[in-house]
């Protein structure tokens, strides 16, 4: 697995406080996306399977699922495996885990091209991210996209209704600001915006524009 980073708790990528794997590479490449640092299929960012299963199992109690994005999950060739092993890790957590997965493919070709996808996943948020479309839909950057509810743990998860879109989280590790979440239309911007009205100018950063 190529994998850009991992992160817990997650709160606001699914329900409750969850476990989150960005993968990297991605040559779908959306016009406004804010994880352009993904794109790039990246060598030196391999991982095995093991040591991915190896650090959920550390995770502490308390989990709720297990947040699969990107990058584009459905060109990595070992996520049939990651996710055939995300399954038993549930049932070792107390069938407690649901398992969610992004992806920028067009839902009809993840069925057809991926149907395994809906076999091992809870809930799946499909299509490509489109900024004329960005709204405040929850788990939705765009309101084209369609989040298709698999399992039953994933229809009493997911079908109820938000009230509106949780808020984006920072983290700082090694000198780098991490955002978690989905931004809303203007926020990546008004951030941008604000830092440098407090004096601190980014040296880089994963999203363009501004």
């Amino acid at each position: 697995m190529l994998i850009s980073r991992l992160a817990h708790p997650v709160r606001n990528l699914g329900f409750g406080t969850r476990a989150t794997i960005w993968t990297q590479g991605c040559s779908l490449r959306c016009a406004g996306c804010m994880a352009v640092d993904t794109w790039p299929f990246r060598a030196d960012r391999d991982w095995p399977a093991e040591d991915l299963a190896a650090w959920l199992l550390t995770l502490p109690q308390g989990v709720d699922g297990v947040t699969i994005s990107g990058g584009e999950p459905t060109e990595q060739p070992e996520l049939p495996g990651l996710l055939a092993m995300l399954r038993p890790l549930a049932t070792a957590r107390g069938e407690t885990w649901d398992v969610l997965v992004f992806t920028g493919r067009d839902p009809a070709q993840v069925w057809s091209d991926w149907p395994w996808l809906f076999e091992l996943a809870d809930a799946v948020v499909a299509g490509p991210f489109v900024a004329a479309e960005a709204g405040d839909l929850f788990l939705m950057g765009s309101a084209n996209q369609e989040l298709i509810l698999v399992s039953e743990l994933g229809r009493e998860r997911y079908s109820r209704p938000w009230e509106e879109r949780p808020a984006l989280d920072f983290a700082i590790e090694d000198g780098r600001l991490f955002l978690t979440g989905i931004p809303r239309p203007g926020e990546l911007e008004a951030l941008t915006h604000d830092l440098r009205q407090a004096g601190v100018w980014l040296k880089g950063r994963s999203w363009r524009g501004v």
